[in-house]
């Protein structure tokens, strides 16, 4: 129980790091063409960067699904991704 809630905190804040990451080489990169709806204020209600949102869910769901179905230490990982996307979405 202590390995899987160390896990998860890790993941929580490692999550961080890799938002960063993501955020500076590939949205402002490659991905650009995504994520600049996100710098200009338009009438619309969602944005084409919302996509981004699906992209990252996906890892999260694998993690959860295969720390269900025989890799029990992937459930931390995958639910600490979800847990940061949360946090992410309620302050952002």
């Amino acid at each position: 129980m202590l390995i899987s809630i160390a896990l998860f905190v890790a993941t929580v804040v490692a999550m961080e790091g890799v938002a960063y990451l993501m955020h500076k080489y590939l949205m402002h990169g490659p991905l650009w063409f995504l994520h600049k709806s996100h710098h200009v204020r338009d009438k619309g209600r969602f944005e084409l960067n919302d996509v981004f949102g699906i992209f990252f869910a996906i890892p999260s769901i694998i993690l959860i699904w295969l720390g269900t179905h025989g890799e029990p230490l992937l459930l931390p990982v995958g639910l600490g991704m979800t847990a940061y996307g949360a946090i992410y979405f309620g302050f952002h």
